[in-house]
């Protein structure tokens, strides 16, 4: 008799854990934690100049980053130019433009409200030309 209660609570415990142990993952969609920046940065330390390195780890966008980084930081734009909601990474369709694209481009990330531009994020060709607004995250 015993034994049903507590299998009950350790289905709890298990749920419980479960949740506290994925609770640290990044909030964005697409957006690296912490941890998971600095493992990127010592994976791809070579290529990328060292004020970067340390601007991305802390988690603010810093002119010339990547397309590639601000995705890690703050995960896909809300919103880019010519009234585009989201990037194609595929690039297969004709409408979208492909993310590496050597245009200037403007990516706009919202605020809480859904309405107002919290950070945007200007780029020349596929690095960070300028950057208005919040820059950490």
């Amino acid at each position: 008799m015993i034994l049903i209660p507590m299998r009950r609570y350790a289905a709890y415990a298990l749920a419980a854990l479960c949740a506290a142990g994925c609770s640290n993952r990044a909030a964005v969609k697409g957006a690296l934690s912490p941890d998971e920046r600095q493992e990127y940065v010592e994976q791809t330390g070579a290529l990328i100049p060292q004020r970067l390195k340390e601007d991305f780890v802390a988690g603010r966008v810093a002119p010339g980053m990547t397309k590639e980084m601000v995705v890690f930081l703050y995960g896909q734009p809300d919103r880019t130019e010519n009234n585009r909601y989201g990037i194609s990474w595929n690039g297969g369709d004709g409408d979208t433009a492909a993310v590496a694209d050597m245009h200037d481009s403007l990516w706009n990330y919202f605020g809480s409200d859904s309405v107002s531009i919290k950070r945007g994020v200007v780029f020349r060709g596929d690095t960070v030309a300028r950057v208005a607004g919040e820059l950490a995250k």
